[in-house]
Parts: structure tokens; C-alpha cells; sequence
């Protein structure tokens, strides 16, 4: 009975720990898209203050005459 016993809790403590993994395997999968969609942002932030810093500075420099 108590072999029996063992072999369930083993048994169980396998299946508790496969569903843990695929919980962290959809977590993953879910923080990378995250990540891609943050990287996204980003270039795009970078190429509008790239773009007002080219638009600011053209026009001072229009003003200013040079």
C-alpha cells in the first residue's frame, strides 16, 4: 500500500510540475511579444525625436538665417 501510495504522489507531483511547465512556456511566449512590441515602440520613439529634433533645429537655423 504504501509503494501504491508513492507511485501517486509521484505521479502527481509529475503532472503538477508538466503544468507548471506549459503555465511558463505561455508566459514566455507572451513576455516575447511583449518584448517585440516594446522594441517597436521604441524605434518608432527614436525616429520621432530624430524627426522634431531635424524639424526644431531647421527651424532655428531658418530664423536665424543660416
Amino acid at each position: 500500500m504504501a509503494a501504491q501510495n508513492c507511485r501517486k504522489r509521484k505521479l502527481d507531483t509529475i503532472l503538477n510540475l508538466e503544468r507548471d511547465v506549459e503555465e511558463l512556456q505561455r508566459d514566455k511566449s507572451k513576455l516575447l511579444r511583449e518584448k517585440v512590441e516594446f522594441l517597436k515602440s521604441i524605434r518608432q520613439m527614436k525616429q520621432k525625436v530624430q524627426s522634431l529634433y531635424q524639424e526644431v533645429f531647421g527651424r532655428l537655423r531658418d530664423e536665424q538665417g543660416r
